[in-house]
């Protein structure tokens, strides 16, 4: 069966009152409008480069140590207390024949001296200039066993403090490590160690101590010539004629002109030594 289509109702002016209630359209507006959010601007983070990967040392074999072993120490020989006497002993504490030794004041006063003896043609040769302390002390106690006026077990080892007249110290006090008396060669043999020093130290007197030497106020020359007379010069330009013999350093007129240059010869007849004192 075909079903009757039901009537559309005619509107009616209720209804026409109604559509004008129908102010909906305004709520409609209800609708809020939706902010559209700003866009952030997102930061792409740099790229950091990527290490180079390091190549791991491969590890290397620790040897194993060994224990050194332990040593045991060699004990050291104790050194002789002293050393006996002898000619080993001239090649210690050595002198000097240089001028440059002597004191400033006394070294003027040779060179002048020299120098006229050389004008004048006269000849010398240098035996001693410095000499040191301990070197003269040695001398002068060999020479006094050797000519056998001293005992061999009295004779020091000790150098003695000098003091010159104003109280200061003039030597300090040393010690010498030598044995004048040896028990196992008896005092013969002391006497002959003494005397070969003397012999190696070319000694022809005894020796001073304290000495002028070591102080650089001396010098030990041995001065000849052939003419006669002998001319020389003095320091205030005149001339001092030497006449006769003895033609060497013995001469007591040449004794006189050395003291006016300053140069003082002691007085002995087997001496060559000149100091600033005559001592």
């Amino acid at each position: 069966t075909t079903p009757t289509p039901t009537p559309t109702p005619t509107p009616t002016s209720a209804t026409t009152l109604t559509a004008t209630t129908t102010l909906t359209p305004a709520i409609t507006l209800t609708p809020t409008t939706t902010n559209t959010p700003t866009p952030v601007t997102t930061l792409t983070p740099t790229p950091t480069p990527t290490p180079t990967p390091t190549a791991t040392p491969t590890p290397t074999h620790t040897p194993t140590s060994t224990p050194t072993p332990t040593l045991t120490p060699i004990p050291t020989p104790t050194p002789p207390r002293c050393i006996p006497s002898g000619a080993s002993w001239v090649a210690k504490y050595q002198p000097s024949n240089s001028f440059n030794k002597l004191k400033k004041q006394f070294r003027t006063k040779v060179h002048k001296f020299r120098r006229a003896l050389k004008e004048a043609g006269a000849k010398f040769r240098i035996i001693a200039v410095y000499r040191p302390e301990r070197r003269a002390f040695l001398m002068k106690y060999a020479w006094r066993i050797a000519k056998d006026l001293l005992h061999p077990r009295k004779a020091p080892s000790q150098m003695p403090q000098e003091k010159k007249k104003d109280g200061s110290l003039l030597y300090k006090q040393l010690e010498i490590p030598i044995c004048w008396n040896v028990t196992s060669r008896g005092r013969d043999g002391d006497v002959q160690a003494a005397q070969e020093m003397v012999a190696a130290y070319g000694m022809k007197s005894k020796a001073a101590f304290p000495t002028m030497h070591s102080r650089g106020l001396a010098v030990d020359w041995k001065i000849w010539w052939k003419m006669d007379p002998l001319s020389i010069e003095l320091p205030n330009g005149t001339m001092k004629k030497i006449f006769g013999g003895p033609r060497n350093g013995n001469n007591r007129q040449l004794w006189e002109v050395g003291a006016v240059y300053g140069v003082k010869r002691l007085p002995s007849s087997a001496s060559n030594h000149w100091s600033s004192s005559g001592r």
